[in-house]
């Protein structure tokens, strides 16, 4: 089971995994839950048919985002009191990243999909910005909700390890190759500084 409470600790999303007993489904059975601490509410989110690929809470707590669905898999806004807003879209994503003002959402497809990133503005969910980020492992939104940092990583790909700075658009800023193999990337915020830590 993966639990991931809202960043207000008043409600709670549970994702339960178990053997498929259809023999359907390489991944298993998968179910979202949704907990509302204060009142005791909870209830299963209907979902598409297929797997969860990822689900998050946005930082001011007002509503949760889910991937689901085989690929090219649907992206669905939920508010906090788990109703439907809007399908974002259909897309080969799977992970999940909302700016830490909740502004921006970045959709990307890492693993086994093409690298796509798509970037929205979720006042209107309106498009702002796609790129590519072939073979990418992580992301992580600077605090100040300018810039994301992207990696390739080892063990998953123990050659061409990289990292990538991304404006809150897509767009490539900073970029660095290596020879060797990196096995961690994130930000150290020092004052109004930024700077990319790399575990080599």
């Amino acid at each position: 089971m993966k639990i991931k409470v809202s960043p207000d600790k008043k409600y709670v999303l549970l994702q339960s995994i178990c053997d498929d007993t259809t023999s359907t489904s390489y991944y298993g059975e998968s179910s979202l839950y949704y907990l509302d601490l204060l009142y005791g509410k909870f209830q299963k989110i209907s979902l598409q048919e297929g797997p969860i690929h990822d689900f998050e809470w946005t930082p001011n707590a007002s509503h949760f985002i889910v991937c689901a669905g085989h690929q090219p898999a649907k992206v669905n806004l939920y508010t906090n009191a788990a109703k439907l807003v809007k399908e974002i879209t259909t897309s080969k994503v799977n992970t999940i990243e909302i700016s830490p003002d909740s502004r921006i959402l970045c959709l990307a497809g890492f693993g086994n999909l093409n690298g796509d990133m798509e970037f929205y503005k979720l006042s209107d969910l309106s498009v702002i910005g796609k790129t590519n980020f072939y073979c990418g492992v992580t992301l992580k939104w600077s605090s100040d909700s300018r810039y994301l940092l992207g990696a390739v990583l080892s063990p998953r790909i123990r050659v061409d390890n990289e990292y990538r700075v991304f404006t809150y658009n897509g767009e490539v800023i900073m970029q660095e190759k290596f020879n060797i193999e990196v096995y961690g990337s994130d930000w150290i915020e020092n004052g109004k500084s930024r700077f990319v830590n790399l575990n080599r």
